[in-house]
């Protein structure tokens, strides 16, 4: 049996597979090696009972994760699911290449990704291009969960937020400067606590404010990491989107899509299922390139 995982920063989807039929599927919190070092994953996985059943069964675990970008960081993860899934050959890619395959549709592609982070690449069919670098929760991740969180906490504490709004997010969340300061410039998950306030903007969609506040953030994803590549304004070329973000907001995103001259392509909650699809539909005993 083999296990198939898409991580992001926040959660991460698990498929236990045998041959092309997933048997069951797990959620766990996110292994970003930004963040978590191998310890930390071991000492999370070694506290799940519905993982360790399966431990001594896994031959094949196929990773793909937010922050595993080179070797050094992906090993940090190879080698906390080596140790606990001893008898398993563990590979480890990044997120993008999940991207990529879970929306690669038989044509070239931009891939992106707009959840706790944000991040895009050009997929050709056989590889993954890279034109401009993701940088972050701090210097970039423009539209995504992390961004829109920043938003509305800078908004909320310059008193730009409607005041309708501003008094429903001080009831749900913890709005005092000494607080935030903790859970911001503190914690080894800040981007996660930022993104935690994305449910505030996805409850309240239709307000004019987060309306315009999403679409300004696609906006500057699409004009940072789509428009950088030479294919976009191909009228081949494809345009799909997997996390939250765009999902939540397919309205803005295809508006967005529209504004910039964009070929809107899939748009996908999670990369999962066509992960296990990607893995499944033939016999793959190798990481793809």
């Amino acid at each position: 049996m083999k296990f198939i995982v898409d991580s992001g920063s926040t959660k991460a989807d698990w498929a236990l597979c045998r041959d092309s039929e997933t048997v069951t599927t797990f959620e766990t919190i996110g292994f970003n090696p930004y963040f978590m070092n191998s310890e930390a994953v071991i000492s999370y996985l070694n506290q799940r009972q519905d993982l360790r059943e399966y431990a001594q069964q896994i031959s094949e675990i196929y990773f793909y994760g937010a922050g595993c970008s080179d070797a050094l960081l992906n090993l940090q993860i190879s080698s906390a699911l080596s140790h606990f899934f001893s008898n398993a050959q563990v590979w480890v890619d990044h997120d993008l290449n999940a991207a990529a395959f879970a929306l690669f549709d038989n044509k070239p592609l931009i891939a992106c990704i707009l959840g706790t982070g944000s991040n895009s690449c050009f997929y050709d069919g056989q590889s993954v291009h890279e034109v401009v670098p993701a940088l972050g929760y701090i210097l970039g991740d423009e539209g995504s969960g992390s961004y829109f969180g920043k938003m509305l906490i800078r908004d909320y504490k310059y008193q730009r937020m409607p005041t309708d709004l501003s008094i429903e997010f001080e009831l749900h969340y913890e709005t005092r400067w000494s607080e935030l300061v903790k859970k911001v410039y503190q914690s080894s998950k800040a981007n996660v606590h930022l993104a935690s306030y994305f449910p505030f903007a996805v409850k309240h969609q239709n307000h004019p404010y987060i309306s315009n506040l999403i679409e300004k953030g696609i906006d500057l994803f699409l004009e940072t990491h789509v428009l950088c590549y030479p294919q976009a304004l191909s009228a081949q070329v494809e345009v799909g989107c997997i996390g939250s973000i765009g999902y939540y907001f397919k309205p803005l995103l295809l508006k967005s899509l529209e504004k910039k001259g964009l070929l809107p392509g899939k748009i996908i909650q999670k990369p999962i299922d066509g992960l296990v699809a990607h893995h499944t539909k033939t016999n793959k005993n190798a990481l793809p390139q």
